[in-house]
């Protein structure tokens, strides 16, 4: 933009004869007013993606706040809509994983059969963006893979399908979905949890005695 600024101005100096100086001038008017511009767009872009960021954490605050208990599942359906709606995605699965098998425990617009997926697909040291044809049907065209940690230990993946509108999501899209880690890895450990408690249960529980006779 400065330079095509500065080459309007040589152009009209030739037929009105401009001092030289005054190109020195209007130089120095294109380059202040271009950073001016440009500042006052990432200010703007700031505080408007700053109150994005904060209503989402609000929301997923007051889902954190909720009774979870026997809602857990839907209280995730409800977070994960909450997380992935504002990005476009098509679609979105959250699983909890462990060695052995991935379990799908919430979808975002996922209308296809319940995916069966080894967990050496979704296994990630960091998010990455998928290639179509990286995960198998029907998930070949998954566009972003998340891993969901707590301390050094995946226990799920958090996997987006493209955009509607086809384009990349952006840094900013990303970095948003990052930030709900933490609040993903503990509903996930949540589940965990109260499978372990009433694996305990039930191996502790004694056997009701029979009548005597």
């Amino acid at each position: 933009a400065v330079i095509f600024c500065l080459a309007a101005t040589w152009i009209t100096g030739q037929f009105y004869e401009f001092p030289p100086f005054l190109y020195v001038n209007i130089g120095c008017l294109a380059v202040i007013s271009y950073t001016s511009v440009d500042a006052a767009r990432k200010v703007v872009d700031f505080r408007f993606l700053q109150q994005e960021n904060r209503s989402l954490r609000d929301r997923l605050r007051r889902l954190k706040n909720d009774p979870v208990g026997s809602d857990i599942l839907q209280t995730l359906v409800v977070s994960l809509e909450t997380m992935v709606k504002p990005t476009m995605s098509e679609y979105a699965l959250l699983f909890l994983r462990n060695e052995s098998v991935c379990e799908l425990v919430a979808v975002y617009r996922w209308e296809n059969p319940i995916v069966q997926i080894s967990p050496e697909l979704l296994g990630a040291d960091d998010f990455k963006r998928l290639e179509k044809g990286d995960l198998p049907a029907p998930l070949t065209s998954a566009a972003l893979l998340f891993p969901i940690y707590t301390g050094d230990r995946q226990i799920g993946a958090l996997i987006l399908g493209p955009t509607e509108h086809g384009a990349d999501f952006s840094p900013v899209e990303i970095e948003r979905l990052l930030d709900c880690n933490d609040y993903l890895a503990g509903r996930l450990e949540f589940i965990l949890l109260q499978r372990r408690l009433m694996v305990q249960m039930s191996e502790t529980s004694l056997p009701v005695p029979s009548p005597v006779d």
